[in-house]
């Protein structure tokens, strides 16, 4: 066997890359990229997704996730809760999980927002993990009334407090209470992809009214099975005590369930999944592209040496014998691509995790560890395997008397061997068009992302959210009603402001409120069957400052107040849906939880949220005034519309806000714009990254075209002197060699169109927010791509066509 001799093989084959540094310099870089992008790609899912929560079994964690009819939507009412925790038996526990923010104000500095997560007495008990100074929650900590405790990152006790090593005891001012802290986290804790800018936990009290508490939801649930429960076991409890709980309360849960959901994937959007696997997918084909590419070059080496092998044949050798020195040489360029690979993910890991930004000053560290370099191993040795096995076979199988003749000019390329050959260039050809199209769709999807029609002017217009906490916002309505009148007044007599409003829903994120309504007049459906609308609540001049201008009625105003009859804005297509025909000025409808019609005073055109890229689960939206009513939600956003760049604006707005209120922090700020791009970062990323893919793409498919197109005018080298020297033309020469290589990219070409159109069609299908170009695109890289091939083959051919026929046939 000739591995057993593996030192001469090495040896040879050190000896064999020496002496073609420029195939050798070809084969590293190309392999470097191809194997160092797949390996930042995998790392980056790996930080993402794959990689289990470092908590004691932590792969048995999932999410309980509420699904309502045509939607799923992870919150829950804290009745809800309840009835898991007291009602199922498969589980070992349940926890509340919920992100919210709070505001930290001390010594005197301005307030500031803190990621702050709200969970059950149990939590640390049901994650198995435990603070590394202090202690953890309690059941009792949970009781409505107890003493008002938090436990606090590692990264918090750091930065905040300096690692201060007498931190427990203190005391935080958060959202106007007092707060102890009880423990501090191992740094081991914290997981920013999971948990994002989350920097303190504290326990979430059950009031009593909670119990009953079932149309207001907005609490999370994190759940651990118990040992021996199967999956399918536990969804089916759960199935039966959502069917238990619809018929014990239709009002509130008709057509409402529970989902069960792997922790690390449960809030993952389709959109999302869709794109990361299309990175993951296209960066696989990029090395696909790049071991084809090479293994074609490795072919043509491997033809040159066919005299070489077979006197080795004729004196004897066995098939692996002569395969070693070409499989130990590819071995070789494969682990030194892999090597250079890793260098390629080292910085390419730097550059994605500054696009997935978790605040302002918490980005995704992408570590290279032991399961990337096993990745990067794993994709060397197969890489060299394929690239040596498959060559140097297809070269050794070569009758020795077939390969003794090419002395006497005889011999040309097997018929079997031009076909595998042709097949790796059309295959190479067809990858290229695919990344560079599905490239140039994505990027230019993502490049009209912040200017799709929207139905409201998203220019001018400057963002900031407030988080009004229960004391007093929440429990004194008066004290909210003031703030919410009096607050947009004093915004909009800001210099340069034109309009200024309020809102509990930003219009950028999306019209996450949804439940049903009735008509009045209508037969009243059946509990859990009712139209599903979005909802929110909004102060008079909310309309004014989107520049969304009602289409019928009026605006809301100063006078539509609790003690005046209940009045609502909807959107045409709510109208129209419902009084096709008919004047809806006038008309009556309510919310599924209430009892009570309001009456619709005006209709607004069909609003589009800024950022997203999913279709809402319906097209209805339902607009109620903040003068009248009080929304469920904590969350108070400001929107801004201005003369000018509004960019400058956010310390008047905080000076305003304090004036009210000093311990409000502001969050979410900026222009419009600026946030949209701030939060498109890993969208673009993916995009940047594939058109870097298709950069190599194209770059490796002129490298294969240009090689075999050569290889072949070199064997047909002294026909075409023949033929020249009978008179034939540069012209019929040029066409003889153009042809063949033309046909295999305009192969390659349809190949690659077909797979592109597919797979555009699946992004139109799985990300309808997002507006993709149409076949124009597809157009445009079979152009460009059939221009690089076309200067591809006419290099070589050129050349070719060229010759001397005295100097080729100067040896016969």
């Amino acid at each position: 066997m000739a591995f057993l001799n593996l030192g001469s093989n090495l040896r040879h084959a050190v000896r064999s890359l020496r002496r073609s540094p420029g195939h050798t310099t070809v084969g590293l870089l190309t392999l470097g990229l191809g194997i160092g992008l797949s390996i930042a790609s995998f790392c980056l899912i790996d930080s993402l997704v794959l990689r289990h929560l470092p908590y004691p079994q932590s792969e048995e964690l999932v999410c309980i996730f509420r699904t309502a009819r045509q939607f799923n939507i992870f919150l829950h009412s804290p009745a809800s809760f309840l009835a898991l925790r007291e009602g199922t038996r498969s589980f070992a526990d349940f926890s509340i999980c919920r992100v919210f923010g709070l505001d930290l104000v001390r010594d005197g500095a301005p307030a500031e927002w803190v990621g702050s997560c709200a969970v059950s007495g149990n939590f640390f008990d049901l994650i198995r993990m435990q603070p590394e100074r202090g202690r953890g929650f309690t059941a009792a900590d949970e009781q409505s009334g107890a003493p008002l405790v938090v436990v606090i990152t590692h990264r918090m006790w750091q930065q905040r407090f300096g690692g201060d090593p007498a931190i427990l005891g203190r005391f935080l001012r958060l959202s106007r209470q007092s707060y102890e802290i009880v423990g501090v986290l191992p740094a081991a804790f914290e997981v920013p992809a999971f948990w994002g800018d989350v920097e303190l936990f504290y326990p979430f009290q059950l009031h009593p009214a909670y119990r009953t508490m079932r149309d207001n939801r907005w609490l999370e649930i994190v759940a651990r099975p118990k040992p021996g429960v199967t999956r399918a076991a536990a969804q089916a409890e759960l199935d039966l005590l959502a069917a238990r709980l619809a018929q014990e309360y239709p009002q509130d849960y008709a057509g409402d369930g529970f989902e069960i959901r792997d922790i690390r994937t449960a809030y993952w959007s389709t959109p999302s999944r869709v794109v990361t696997g299309l990175m993951i997918g296209l960066s696989a084909l990029l090395l696909l592209a790049t071991c084809i590419n090479l293994a074609v070059l490795q072919f043509v080496r491997c033809l040159a040496q066919r005299h070489d092998l077979a006197v080795r044949a004729a004196l004897g050798a066995s098939r692996w014998q002569e395969m070693a020195p070409v499989v130990c040489e590819s071995l070789l360029l494969a682990l030194g691509g892999g090597l250079l690979g890793l260098l390629v993910a080292s910085w390419a890991n730097v550059v994605l995790g500054r696009y997935v930004l978790f605040s302002s000053a918490l980005a995704l560290e992408i570590p290279l560890g032991a399961r990337a370099l096993g990745v990067a191993t794993a994709l060397a040795l197969l890489a060299g395997l394929g690239l040596g096995l498959l060559p140097s076979f297809l070269a050794a199988r070569t009758r020795p008397i077939e390969a003794l003749n090419e002395a006497g000019h005889t011999a040309t390329e097997s018929p079997s061997d031009g076909r595998i050959r042709r097949t790796l260039v059309v295959a190479e050809v067809a990858i290229a068009l695919t990344l560079f199209c599905t490239a140039a769709v994505f990027a230019t999807a993502c490049s009209t992302l912040t200017r799709r029609e929207r139905g409201w002017n998203t220019d001018h217009v400057f963002h900031a959210v407030v988080f009004l906490p229960w004391e007093p916002y929440g429990r004194d309505l008066a004290t909210f009603r003031k703030f919410c009148a009096q607050l947009p007044r004093d915004l909009a007599a800001l210099p340069g402001v034109a309009h200024a409003a309020l809102s509990d829903v930003s219009p950028l994120w999306g019209f996450i409120k949804q439940t049903g309504i009735v008509v009045e007049g209508r037969p009243p459906p059946e509990p859990g069957s009712e139209p599903l609308t979005c909802f929110s609540f909004v102060s008079p001049e909310y309309f004014a400052t989107l520049e969304a201008p009602l289409r019928q009625g009026r605006a809301f105003d100063d006078g539509d107040r609790d003690d005046r009859p209940r009045v609502v804005i909807v959107n045409r297509a709510l109208a129209e849906a419902f009084w096709p025909g008919r004047d809806p000025i006038g008309q009556h409808l309510r919310l599924t939880a209430e009892t009570d019609f309001a009456e619709v005073v005006g209709v607004a055109g069909d609003l589009d949220y800024a950022f997203g890229y999913e279709k809402q689960a319906t097209s209805f939206q339902v607009y109620f005034p903040l003068t009248q009513r009080r929304p469920q939600s904590h969350h108070c956003v400001m929107l801004l519309r201005t003369r000018d760049d509004p960019a400058g604006y956010l310390e008047r707005v905080r000076r305003v806000v304090a004036r009210h209120d000093p311990d409000l922090a502001l969050i979410q700020t900026g222009t419009v714009p600026a946030l949209l791009r701030q939060n498109n970062r890993f969208f673009d990323m993916v995009a940047g990254n594939l058109v870097v893919f298709a950069g190599i793409a194209l770059f490796i498919a002129a490298l294969g075209i240009y090689g075999v197109i050569s290889n072949l005018a070199a064997l047909r080298l002294r026909s075409l002197a023949i033929r020249a020297a009978l008179g034939a033309a540069y012209g019929d020469l040029m066409r003889l060699i153009l042809g063949h290589g033309l046909r295999l990219v305009g192969t390659g070409l349809l190949l690659g169109a077909a797979v592109t159109i597919g797979l555009v069609h699946v992004l139109v299908s799985r990300i309808p927010g997002m507006s993709f170009p149409g076949l124009w695109m597809v157009v445009i890289g079979l152009v460009v791509l059939g221009a690089i091939g076309l200067l591809a083959c006419w290099l070589p051919a050129h050349r070719a066509a060229r010759v001397d026929p005295l100097v080729v046939l100067r040896g016969e």
